[in-house]
C-alpha cells in the first residue's frame, strides 16, 4: 500500500501527543489528526474573566509525578502553591480534616483482601460490615467522585490495583495544579513534536488490513467540505471510550472490516463515567474574611447534597459531582449555576446567600457528556474488565493500536498522567512491532 505517513494518530490530547513525541524521537514519520479545532482533548484551559488566573474546564490535576512527566514539568517552577489541609462539613460547621483519612479504614480492607472473583464495589461493600455508616457513605462518595463511576458496575479488582499502587504513587493525596493550567503541558508536548497536526479532521471510516489503513474524514464544522483520505502503515486511536463505543454520533468511528469480536468484547468492559464540575470565580478570598484557614479540598458528606466535593484553586472554588447523579444536575444557565453556589456555599460557610452572591464574579462549565468528541468525563473499568484493561494497547493484526487514559492500570488510571503514559506505552508497542527499540 502506498502511504502518506508511517504512523497516523487520531487524537491530539495528552495521549496522542505523547505518542507522537515518543515515535518522532526514534525517526518515525508521524501525522496527527484532531476532530476539534484545537489540541488538548479533554484538557481545556481558559483565562478567567479580568484576571490572570487560569480556569481548567476539563482535567484539572497532575496526579503524582511519574518520572517520564518530569521532562515536561518542573515542580519547583510550574506547580501552583496549594494548602496541605482539607476541610469537612461536620455537625453544621467546617473543621479541619488533615487528609483523606475518613476513607482509610475501608481502603485498608480493600487493599488487604484477596479477591478470587471480581464483583462490583457496591457488592463488595455489602459483603460484610465495613465500618460505621459515615465511613461507608464517605468511601462511596469517594469512589463515585474520584472515578466518576456507578458503584454497581465498577470493578473491585481494578479498584484494588489502583489503591494498592496509590500507596506508592500517592496519586490522590499528591495532586497538583499547573500555574498556567494544564494546557501548558499540552503546549510543551506540541513543542516537542515537529510534525503536522490537522485540526477539524474528524475520522469517520477506517479501512484496514494487514498492509495498513486508509482513513476518511469530515470537517465537523463544514461537512460538505471534501477531505482527502489518509493512508498509513499503522494507526493509533486515542479517542475516548465514549466515542469508541458510540453509534451515529458526529465523532463515531466505523471500521471496515468490523473489529474482531474479541476487541469489541474487550471494549465493552469500559464505560464512560458521568461527572460535572462548575468553577466559581470570586473577586477575592472571601473565606479568609470570615476566619477560614487556607484549604485544598472541602468535603460535604451531608446526604443528598448536589456537590459533595469542592476544591480551591486560587480564587476559584470548583464544585464536583461524579457518578450517575451528575447527569441530574441542571446548570446550563448562569442563573442556575449561581443559585447552586449561593445555596451550597451559604450553608457550608454559614453565611447569608447574599454574602456569597455579592462576592461571586462569574462561573464556568463545560458539558463533556454532550461534547461530541468526548461523550463523558472519563472511563472506568467494569466488573470482569481487569484483563481487558491490561491488554488495551495490544495491537490488532499489528496495524491498529488503541491508547488512552483507561489503558494505564494502577494509580494513574483515567488521569492526565495515565493518558500521557499510555501514549508512551503504545509507542513502545508499535516500535516493537516495527522491530526497532523505542526507549
Amino acid at each position: 500500500m502506498n502511504t502518506d505517513t508511517d504512523i497516523l494518530i487520531i487524537g491530539a490530547g495528552a495521549c496522542g501527543l505523547s505518542a507522537a513525541v515518543s515515535l518522532e524521537k526514534h525517526g518515525k514519520k508521524v501525522l496527527v489528526v484532531e476532530a476539534r479545532d484545537r489540541i488538548g482533548g479533554r484538557i481545556l484551559t481558559i483565562k478567567g474573566s479580568g484576571r490572570d488566573e487560569k480556569i481548567d474546564l476539563g482535567a484539572d490535576f497532575v496526579h503524582g509525578l511519574p518520572p517520564a512527566l518530569l521532562e515536561f514539568i518542573n515542580p519547583q517552577i510550574d506547580f501552583l502553591e496549594r494548602a496541605d489541609s482539607n476541610l469537612i462539613f461536620k455537625d453544621n460547621k467546617l473543621e479541619l480534616s488533615s487528609s483523606f483519612d475518613n476513607n482509610s479504614t475501608i481502603i485498608d480492607q480493600l487493599v488487604s483482601e484477596t479477591l478470587d472473583k471480581d464483583m462490583s464495589f457496591q457488592k463488595w461493600v455489602n459483603l460484610k460490615d465495613r465500618g460505621h455508616s459515615d465511613q461507608v457513605r464517605s468511601i462511596m462518595d469517594y469512589i463515585q467522585g474520584y472515578h466518576a463511576a456507578d458503584l454497581d458496575e465498577i470493578s473491585t479488582k481494578v479498584l484494588h490495583d489502583i489503591e494498592t499502587d496509590n500507596r506508592k504513587e500517592q496519586a490522590v493525596e499528591d495532586s497538583f495544579f499547573l500555574k498556567a493550567g494544564l494546557n501548558e503541558l499540552i503546549s510543551r508536548l506540541r513543542s516537542k513534536y515537529s510534525g503536522d497536526i490537522l485540526l477539524n479532521y474528524c475520522a469517520k471510516t477506517i479501512h484496514w488490513s494487514k498492509e495498513g489503513v486508509s482513513v476518511s474524514f469530515i470537517n465537523p464544522h463544514a461537512p460538505s467540505l471534501e477531505l482527502k483520505p489518509i493512508r498509513a502503515k499503522k494507526l493509533i486511536i486515542t479517542v475516548p471510550i465514549g466515542v469508541l463505543q458510540s453509534v451515529d454520533k458526529v465523532g463515531s468511528l466505523q471500521f471496515q472490516p468490523s473489529l474482531p469480536g474479541s476487541i469489541s468484547k474487550k471494549l465493552s468492559f469500559f464505560k464512560m463515567g458521568s461527572a460535572i464540575k462548575i468553577s466559581y470565580a470570586f473577586y477575592d478570598y472571601f473565606w479568609e474574611k470570615i476566619g477560614i484557614d487556607d484549604f485544598f479540598f472541602l468535603f460535604d458528606p451531608t446526604p443528598n447534597v448536589q456537590f459533595p466535593i469542592w476544591w480551591k484553586k486560587g480564587r476559584t472554588l470548583n464544585a464536583w459531582r461524579g457518578g450517575p447523579l451528575a447527569s441530574s444536575i441542571k446548570c446550563s444557565q448562569e442563573k442556575e449555576r449561581v443559585d447552586i453556589a449561593v445555596r451550597e456555599l451559604a450553608r457550608l460557610f454559614n453565611k447569608p446567600g447574599e454574602f456569597i452572591r455579592q462576592g461571586l464574579e462569574t462561573s464556568y462549565v463545560h458539558d463533556w457528556e454532550t461534547d461530541s468528541f468526548s461523550l463523558g468525563a472519563y472511563a472506568y473499568v467494569k466488573v470482569g474488565g481487569k484483563q481487558a484493561q491490561e491488554q488495551y494497547s495490544e495491537p490488532v493484526d499489528q496495524v491498529l493500536f488503541f491508547a488512552g487514559d483507561i489503558g494505564t492500570p494502577g494509580a494513574f488510571c483515567s488521569t492526565v498522567n495515565g493518558a500521557f503514559l499510555s501514549g508512551i506505552h503504545v509507542a513502545e508497542k508499535l516500535c516493537s512491532v516495527l522491530c526497532t527499540p523505542c526507549s
